[in-house]
């Protein structure tokens, strides 16, 4: 018997030994641990768990993806977009400002706004 363990924890860790030589599935495994008990053969296969143990793979055990962007930041990219969009129209910007040209008056009089 190891310092550290307890008599109590020492017999719930050989019984779950003997449950595992029984082919006694453990309730607190999870689908991934039942299917590579399975794959394993340390218990039989039971088609109604292992279609739920696989059903409950991507929740129980998600892939996790990460992507990175380096560089120039999303805004600055943004903006980027706008000016070649702006520049492909031939609409010319001042001051981050579209030029709007209005006719007041029938007489040809124009004024910028």
């Amino acid at each position: 018997m190891r310092e550290e363990e307890s008599p109590y924890e020492e017999i719930v860790a050989h019984q779950k030994k003997v449950q595992a030589m029984n082919g006694v599935i453990p309730s607190d495994i999870d689908a991934y641990g039942y299917l590579e008990g399975v794959l394993q053969r340390r218990w039989p296969y039971e088609p109604e768990l292992a279609r739920c143990a696989r059903e409950l793979l991507p929740y129980q055990r998600p892939k996790l993806s990460v992507q990175v962007q380096v560089g120039a930041s999303f805004a600055e990219k943004l903006e980027e977009a706008i000016e070649r969009a702006n520049r492909s129209r031939g609409e010319i910007a001042i001051n981050q400002m579209k030029v709007i040209e209005a006719r007041l008056e029938p007489n040809g009089f124009k004024r910028r706004i």
